[in-house]
């Protein structure tokens, strides 16, 4: 947590715990107002129910977590400061003072509840080793945070610190982007990604007993707003909801009242042209939208709950519309693109030769390292069209980028967007961007990672899995499942596609065979 350093850089590097003795007297007034990751702990906690139990606090600091968290937990903490150890105990804890790697490297598997490492890891080298270790200990869940500090801060500061936001953490069920600190060194702002993920043991969340929608029709109600939507629940279930709000306003005969808050996952706060609300942003079915957030914050947390809380028997479309009565106009999301979005993605893609395809090589339910679909497949697929089509990767949100030859654009959600409506097709993973490409009305392959999708359905609720087709997959696509691949068959599928979708849309010299000769 150098955040707090009121000192300037030195070249030569100390210790962390000589760093924190230093400043340890101080801590608790320098941070009341820069350690904003604690207050995601407290929102991660409340999202998840976690009330009580053990918590393993690496970094503990002074333990001003045990401030912020409501609940009856027991506190331990590895704390290598004497200075701020001291103050931790004092506030009820277990410290360890021993070293981040050798402390965990004593501790039993699944020895506690959940353990956080928050604002402390850019002083660990070797991340990835401790990320195991967090994962083994866990009996439940795990939070850390990673943070994104630029070179000059780490050539410059006092300690040896590392940047290690880029890291791909697979099992994650939360990853995204908030402010962490402001650096007195460079007297800039420092963002992390905060993550949080299950243990491979832990209790998995499950439907409510409540109706569908409890929550949502209530909180509706009381705040005078005709639906209410939980907002962070990944892009692709956000961009399903859209059929229920142009169907309640059909219903009503007037634009809708909404209540949500402002999108929180993957989005890149530092390009410019962000909105609060993007799946909703120009849609002509809304009238206005009232921030949950600055009435309720719990309100967020009770539709987040309940987000997957209906009946799972056909498309989600369908299953969550039918929990209000309504039925879809068709089995798709809506999204409204400005004149300006339009024009600035065909002037953003002008310079690549038509024909134009989307992929989206990465996210969360991609094909993990090992498998011929994280990154071989998607090399041989351009290799096939080379000068033939062109290709763009799009919806690379908190995930890391595929070394392949294309081009790829930093973008923002509304960006991401307008960039797949000016591309002519679209081939991608399970995802946000797949979403985004059917409500859009693009052809498109959506890519299915049968092992990779199972797991995180099943986190969800128990049986996710097996209704994962039925809920996620649109007719109107090619669904393609990654299992048992031996001899390119889902490649051919893939190209025979692509081939077959061009040639329909009047572009010259695309045939199947041809291209396998």
């Amino acid at each position: 947590m150098e955040n707090l350093n009121n000192e300037s850089a030195k070249k030569n590097k100390i210790s962390a715990s000589e760093f924190y003795d230093q400043m340890a007297g101080d801590y608790d007034q320098l941070a009341a107002s820069n350690t904003p990751y604690l207050d995601e702990a407290v929102k991660l906690f409340e999202k998840y129910d976690h009330v009580d139990g053990t918590i393993l606090d690496i970094g503990c600091g002074t333990g001003m977590l045990s401030l912020k968290l409501k609940g009856d937990f027991k506190y331990t903490g590895i704390e290598p400061s004497k200075g701020m150890a001291r103050q931790a105990k004092a506030r009820g804890y277990e410290v360890t003072g021993k070293g981040v790697e050798e402390a965990l490297g004593e501790i039993p598997d699944l020895s506690y509840d959940y353990v956080v490492a928050l604002g402390c890891l850019f002083y660990v080298k070797d991340v990835e080793t401790v990320l195991n270790e967090i994962r083994r200990i866990a009996r439940k869940s795990f939070m850390v945070t990673l943070d994104d500090v630029p070179r000059e801060y780490i050539d410059n500061f006092s300690r040896q610190v590392y940047n290690h936001c880029g890291l791909k953490v697979d099992d994650a069920l939360e990853s995204y982007r908030v402010y962490a600190w402001q650096s007195s060194t460079l007297g800039t702002d420092i963002y992390c990604r905060v993550i949080y993920g299950t243990a491979p043991t832990g209790v998995k969340p499950t439907l409510l007993d409540s109706e569908p929608f409890y929550y949502a029709k209530k909180y509706a109600a009381q705040h005078h707003c005709d639906l209410a939507i939980a907002s962070n629940i990944g892009l692709g279930s956000l961009v399903c909801f859209s059929p229920i709000v142009e169907a309640m306003a059909r219903k009503l005969g007037r634009p809708i009242r909404l209540l949500t808050t402002h999108y929180k996952y993957y989005e890149n706060e530092c390009i410019e042209g962000t909105v609060a609300h993007p799946v909703w942003h120009n849609n002509p079915y809304i009238a206005e939208i009232v921030d949950s957030d600055n009435i309720d914050p719990q309100i967020m947390t009770h539709l987040i709950r309940e987000s997957h809380n209906f009946c799972q028997s056909k498309n989600n479309i369908q299953n969550m519309l039918g929990a209000y009565g309504l039925k879809p106009r068709k089995l798709q999301g809506d999204l409204y693109l400005t004149k300006k979005e339009m024009q600035w993605a065909m002037q953003t893609v002008a310079h690549l030769p038509r024909p134009l395809v989307c992929i989206c090589p990465y996210g969360q339910s991609a094909s993990l390292k090992g498998s011929s679909w994280y990154l071989q497949r998607w090399q041989q697929l351009l290799e096939t069209f080379k000068g033939k089509a062109s290709f763009i990767q799009v919806g690379g949100y908190g995930f890391e980028d595929k070394d392949l030859d294309t081009f790829n654009p930093q973008t923002n959600i509304r960006q991401l967007m307008a960039l797949i409506w000016a591309g002519d097709l679209y081939i991608g993973f399970d995802g946000g961007s797949s979403h985004i490409a059917t409500a859009l009305e693009k052809p498109a392959v959506v890519l299915w990672d049968a092992v990779r999708k199972v797991a995180l359905e099943e986190e969800k609720c128990e049986g996710f899995s097996t209704a994962m087709i039925n809920r996620w997959a649109y007719p109107q696509n090619e669904n393609l499942m990654i299992l048992g691949e031996h001899n390119n068959e889902i490649l051919r599928q893939c190209i025979e596609f692509i081939a077959q979708t061009l040639a329909e849309q009047g572009f010259d010299g695309f045939s199947y065979r041809r291209l396998l000769a």
